[in-house]
């Protein structure tokens, strides 16, 4: 394609890096520094399952970003833009080890921002759609999803700890407002958002041991025989302690 844009960056022994641009004015940026495993170019689908280490980036449309950093041991970012105009960023810290990142964007104008800081942390971002936003911060060997599709949802996840969090979020209309959840989690905790249908919020903070909650609106994604879900509903769990259930 035109006017495309790569810049690597490289201080350590064998990293690897993969970059492919197919399409006009994509810009790709990959910073590593640290020591990883195999010096060999690793692909998109190797770095999001979690089978090579290194970076790899995978533009398919115009005018999207995307940028990795990551500094520490055997860690693995990537990166895949299919579509127009989406921003993605990867960043894991000089004490990140065995971590690994994985953003798929599908559609237009969608933006996700993963920065983690530990050990065997994994989080993946998925946006089906359009002018979605994710965001999730972590560390210390934490396990994240969100699966957003439809346009216009926001989610947000800060984790510490050895969590595990999930949040899906789906609507159906064009021009239909997003639904909204953040995720707030201190220690070994659980948590799983469902949100099915449009303008619904979700806000789970939990900080402790053994936290369990679960938050559903609108049934379980994705829609199924024409059941489209809720709208304008509003839920809050907080939970302070240990051993405790939602």
């Amino acid at each position: 394609g035109d006017d495309n844009d790569a810049d690597l960056t490289q201080s350590g022994d064998s990293q690897a890096t993969g970059i492919l641009q197919v399409g006009i004015g994509n810009t790709a940026t990959v910073s590593q520094t640290g020591a990883g495993t195999d010096p060999a170019i690793p692909t998109v689908e190797e770095v999001l399952t979690g089978e090579a280490d290194g970076a790899g980036i995978a533009q398919l449309g115009n005018g999207n970003t995307a940028s990795i950093t990551q500094a520490g041991l055997n860690g693995g970012s990537g990166i895949l833009q299919l579509g127009n105009d989406n921003v993605a960023g990867t960043n894991q810290t000089g004490t990140s080890s065995s971590s690994f990142s994985g953003v798929v964007q599908t559609g237009d104008r969608n933006i996700a921002g993963v920065t983690q800081n530990g050990t065997d942390d994994l989080p993946t971002v998925f946006q089906t759609g359009d002018e979605n936003t994710a965001t999730v911060s972590q560390s210390g060997g934490d396990f994240s999803l969100v699966n957003q599709s439809g346009e216009s949802h926001s989610a947000t996840v800060t984790q510490d700890g050895g969590a595990t969090s999930e949040v899906s979020q789906f609507n159906v209309f064009t021009g239909s407002p997003g639904n909204t959840a953040s995720v707030t989690q201190d220690g070994a905790s659980n948590s799983a958002v469902s949100q099915l249908g449009q303008d619904n919020s979700a806000d789970v903070s939990q900080t402790g041991d053994g936290n369990v909650s679960s938050l559903t609106q609108g049934g379980a994604p994705p829609p199924v025989d024409d059941f489209i879900g809720d709208e304008g509903n509003g839920a809050s769990i907080t939970q302070d302690g240990a051993g405790n259930n939602s």
